[in-house]
């Protein structure tokens, strides 16, 4: 004699029982009691579910880190802006005072001028947003250009103008330009980065 569950209450039955005791239920005697199995997760589902958390955690972390990186040369950029922006500036000052612009052979000595000429600015401007020295080229004839070459600090690429004649940039990486008083290539909306 077996001991069984009941297929209605489960409780511990005998299996010669014509009943259970407990609820009722009839047993007949000529089936065999079929206790059925709990089942869990298949190995296949279990597999699945794994490699999908690891594709949407994979593709948040990867669109964490793009986010970040353009976070990173937006800010820079704008650094960038302002410091072109205020030794054009700087220099567009010395023009007035002396009719001319400053014969500097490069960002640093432009900044030596201007502190002796008492045109204050502060030293990290000589500097763009990713660390990189500014440029400083001038003519002899009081032609001159305050730039930036962007985030990978190298000339380039060559930006075609808008239906304004605007040079518009576009990329993180493409140069920023200032001469005679205004920006000749700027950037504008949207930004991408070569780096993705």
């Amino acid at each position: 004699m077996a001991i069984v569950k009941c297929y209605e209450c489960e409780r511990e039955v005998s299996d010669s029982a014509a009943s259970c005791p407990h609820c009722g239920a009839p047993f007949a005697k000529s089936q065999p009691q079929v206790i059925p199995k709990r089942r869990g997760l298949s190995t296949g589902a279990i597999i699945a579910i794994v490699l999908t958390s690891v594709f949407i955690g994979g593709g948040v972390i990867l669109f964490s880190v793009l986010f970040i990186f353009a976070s990173y040369d937006r800010s820079c950029q704008t650094t960038t802006i302002e410091n072109v922006m205020r030794m054009g500036m700087g220099v567009e000052q010395y023009k007035m005072d002396y009719q001319h612009a400053p014969f500097a052979r490069d960002i640093h000595e432009l900044q030596d001028i201007f502190e002796e000429t008492e045109i204050n600015l502060n030293q990290s401007m000589v500097k763009d947003g990713w660390g990189n020295d500014l440029i400083y080229e001038h003519s002899g004839v009081g032609i001159y250009t305050v730039m930036s070459y962007g985030s990978d600090n190298a000339v380039g690429p060559v930006v075609t103008p808008n239906l304004t004649g605007d040079l518009i940039v576009r990329h993180f990486d493409e140069d920023i330009i200032w001469s005679m008083g205004r920006f000749v290539q700027r950037p504008e909306g949207a930004q991408t980065s070569g780096r993705w």
